[in-house]
């Protein structure tokens, strides 16, 4: 029986690859019962076009949770000197960057082979994102840099659902495009996915990139279109999306970015979050209060809850509340330090076992009192 539940999930698995463009006829591509130094079998070695061992597939069977069997393809993975190892019972798929990663992450389904290609020829050339200047062209304010340095470190610590809470005015755009550019420049990324919340926002999106990110190509996606694989960044909506992500691997993009991603980031839009493994971040200038946790639950790695079904209510650290539950004073975010952020998420919630990284940063203050807003009295 044993025997007959793991073939049963080797068929799925045979027929999970073969819809994503593997040819499993061909030894060069997809290898089965690989015999290696120790006379142990691995169960699929994934290969590139040229037939070098990429990643390594165990399967189990349905009853089997994919994530014991973690160790054992760690073992192959090391005897046959590959970086990626995917664990998989036909229902449940996990990836796992074993050298650089401590625990593997659920995934929707495998790559494809141009995308786990890709992937594998960054391992050789990924470099330290904190070496990597940031181009004070794009980003020249102090909190602008403050806030790359930290989303830089927490990624290269391995992080990777990032929230960013700036004020409006403060340059969001420009901010991203700074950490995109050196991103890239490390080797971390080679496809960006920048989800806005209209398509005339895309368009001024792509036209601040075009003008600060000038080798890095990017275009806008509209609806009914599909993939431009030349170009490095993606700029469109999450109804633009919808219809056409399942088509793609989950390893097409490395970054994802949702602007205002307090807006439409839950129900059938969290779809698109979710396929692609790539690295989230989240911008809004929405400041967190209690009973909001939509966007948070998005950018919750642990968290097992849906949107409709909210965990409770979440402390949240923000300048001068010390941590309390209840709504910031707005003048408590204002005269805060505009190089000041705050890296700490989520207390006393158990089902938060990686708390998302929160960086917040507010409006600098410019010196100029605001406009009297008073009503007047009409002229006599």
């Amino acid at each position: 029986m044993k025997n007959k539940n793991e073939a049963f999930s080797r068929v799925v698995i045979d027929a999970q690859l073969t819809a994503l463009g593997w040819n499993v006829q061909d030894q060069n591509s997809v290898r089965f019962e690989v015999v290696l130094e120790d006379g142990t079998r691995a169960d699929y070695v994934l290969c590139d076009r040229d037939g070098r061992a990429m990643a390594v597939i165990e399967a189990k069977r349905f009853s089997v949770n994919p994530g014991d069997a973690a160790e054992q393809a760690k073992h192959y993975a090391k005897l046959m000197g590959v970086p990626y190892v995917f664990l998989a019972n036909g229902a449940e798929t996990r990836f796992w960057e074993w050298e650089t990663e401590a625990f593997p992450r659920p995934v929707k389904t495998f790559f494809k082979q141009d995308d786990l290609e890709r992937r594998f020829a960054t391992t050789k050339v990924r470099r330290n994102p904190l070496n990597v200047p940031i181009d004070s062209r794009i980003a020249g304010r102090d909190y602008q840099q403050d806030c790359i340095q930290k989303v830089s470190q927490e990624i290269h610590q391995g992080r990777r659902k990032l929230l960013i809470e700036m004020a409006t005015g403060t340059g969001k755009t420009r901010t991203a495009a700074a950490l995109i550019k050196r991103l890239f420049e490390a080797n971390l990324v080679t496809r960006v996915l920048f989800l806005v919340d209209r398509i005339p926002l895309a368009k001024q999106t792509e036209d601040a990139f075009v003008e600060h990110l000038q080798d890095f190509p990017c275009y806008v996606l509209r609806a009914g279109r599909r993939f431009q694989d030349e170009k490095r960044i993606t700029i469109t909506t999450l109804q633009s999306m919808v219809n056409v992500y399942a088509d793609y691997s989950p390893g097409y993009f490395d970054l994802v970015i949702s602007d205002e991603c307090h807006r439409s980031i839950y129900g059938k839009w969290s779809g698109v979050l979710k396929h692609f493994d790539g690295v989230q971040i989240g911008l809004t200038a929405t400041p967190c209060v209690a009973g909001d946790r939509h966007r948070f639950v998005a950018f919750q790695p642990g968290c097992r809850h849906a949107p409709d079904r909210s965990p409770p209510a979440t402390r949240v650290a923000w300048p001068g509340c010390h941590g309390r539950r209840s709504t910031p004073d707005r003048r408590q975010i204002r005269n805060a330090s505009p190089a000041r952020f705050v890296a700490a998420g989520y207390r006393s919630v158990p089902l938060y076992e990686y708390p998302a990284l929160r960086v917040q940063a507010a409006r600098p203050r410019t010196g100029v009192p605001p406009p009297d807003t008073r009503p007047r009295p009409p002229p006599a």
